[in-house]
């Protein structure tokens, strides 16, 4: 079924999308899609019902079967399910490397595979005379766009964050932490030295947030190429269910809730959350970490009465969470979008979150938007909603509406709008290579 988009296309024809894992659950392709505008999804892995390769056990197969979406049943999905998983077996048998070194040989390796099938396919031989767009994520695009754009398409890169200048901008939270956890291995020249050149090849550069965007401009890249998109969430149909109750006042019997779910980690506040976590001891207040602890802070939080560690758990599982949670906490220092935020927002949740992400709270409507992300900021904060119980009633129910604000409807047609800007300020004319 195709759905008509309210926007003036530009003169191209259709979209190939080349990502690497399910980035954002695969919204874009799938919106592209439903609007038929997507010629091809290429990607990593792509295993349909059925198929063999949700068989695999361990890790590699938890892996794999995420890696599809009912969505793009009928669409047109390239992958390299076969390759990958050889890779990943070899990865598991070779002695321990740099993450690094793993994660630059990991995209290498993705990008030939994407050139060698365009080369191949002849996927980019214009419609009508009228050029192809080719998206590519950043940090594995560079080989891609340089052959799209020797063949002519509109290149364009998805920059996932906010690219050199945010490594610089975290060294120093990094470095103001280092007593509690060692810095990690930053990123080698000549991954910045191939991001600048994926810069250099796109036409145009999506970032999904302001915050992206004034990193990419501090690091020197052209402002004319940058767009703001917002992330393309699909609501979850199930969490209109949810009758959010919260009491007269908190008492010791009945906490304010407070859920901090993602990566557990340096960069995403943790540790700011557990500074205002130790100086609420003896409020009515209890925090709960859920995910991954990828800086080993779990320890910090151990004998904190008012604390729940609770560390990686399912996907399934991640909407009890939220759904007995009274407010989220996402006092990231750096971001490029947050789609937590949206998901919480989408379970009714009001969200305390920081400046440096995308753009989702509405501050006194749907959250707080924190002044900075320091322990006692988060303290402040918190004290204000523990003392108002009905103002987070109002944001709750406020809450799910805002998440219209970043559905199909409305993200698409900036997307292809900020497109056809580019392409008529840039005049765009790239004749196909000779073949």
């Amino acid at each position: 079924m195709r759905e008509n988009v309210a926007v003036e296309l530009p003169d191209v024809s259709r979209w190939i999308v080349c990502q690497i894992g399910a980035r954002e659950h695969y919204a874009l392709p799938r919106a592209l899609h439903r609007v038929g505008l997507l010629r091809a999804l290429v990607t990593d892995a792509w295993p349909p019902p059925g198929s063999a390769f949700r068989l695999l056990p361990g890790r590699i197969g938890e892996r794999i079967r995420g890696r599809y979406d009912e969505g793009l049943s009928d669409a047109r999905v390239v992958h390299f399910t076969s390759g990958l998983v050889r890779r990943e077996l070899a990865n598991a048998a070779r002695s321990r490397r740099g993450r690094w070194d793993i994660l630059m040989e990991r995209n290498a390796w993705f990008q030939e595979q994407v050139v060698r099938h365009l080369l191949q396919s002849a996927s980019l031989k214009r419609n009508g005379g009228r050029p192809h767009v080719v998206l590519a994520y950043s940090y594995a695009a560079r080989s891609i766009l340089a052959f799209a754009r020797d063949a002519g398409a509109i290149t364009v890169l998805g920059q996932i964050d906010g690219g050199a200048a945010d490594e610089q901008y975290m060294k120093a939270i990094w470095a103001r932490h280092a007593a509690t956890s060692p810095p990690p291995a930053f990123a080698p020249a000549r991954y910045w030295d191939n991001w600048r050149a994926e810069c250099r090849l796109a036409d145009f550069i999506v970032v999904n947030s302001l915050w992206s965007r004034q990193l990419l401009l501090d690091a020197g890249i052209e402002k004319q190429k940058i767009a703001v998109v917002p992330v393309l969430y699909q609501r979850q149909e199930d969490n209109g269910a949810i009758d959010r109750q919260y009491p007269e006042a908190f008492s010791s019997s009945r906490p304010l809730r407070v859920l901090f779910l993602g990566s557990l980690n340096i960069r995403k506040g943790v540790l700011e959350a557990l500074v205002a976590a130790e100086q609420l001891r003896g409020e009515p207040i209890e925090f709960w970490f859920v995910g991954d602890d990828s800086d080993g802070l779990g320890r910090m939080a151990t004998p904190m009465p008012n604390v729940r560690w609770i560390g990686a758990v399912p996907r399934s599982i991640v909407g009890n969470w939220y759904g007995n949670a009274d407010v989220f906490l996402f006092p990231t220092h750096s971001d490029g979008f947050g789609m937590t935020q949206l998901e919480a927002q989408d379970w009714g949740l009001p969200v305390v979150a920081s400046k440096h992400c995308g753009h989702v709270v509405e501050h006194g409507r749907t959250g707080v938007i924190l002044t900075e992300v320091t322990g006692p900021a988060i303290v402040d904060c918190l004290r204000r909603l523990l003392a108002r119980p009905q103002d987070l009633a109002a944001m709750a129910r406020e809450a799910p509406n805002r998440c219209r604000r970043f559905d199909q409807s409305a993200v698409l047609p900036i997307l292809l709008e900020s497109l056809a800007r580019a392409v008529r300020a840039a005049g765009i004319i790239r004749k196909v290579r000779n073949s």
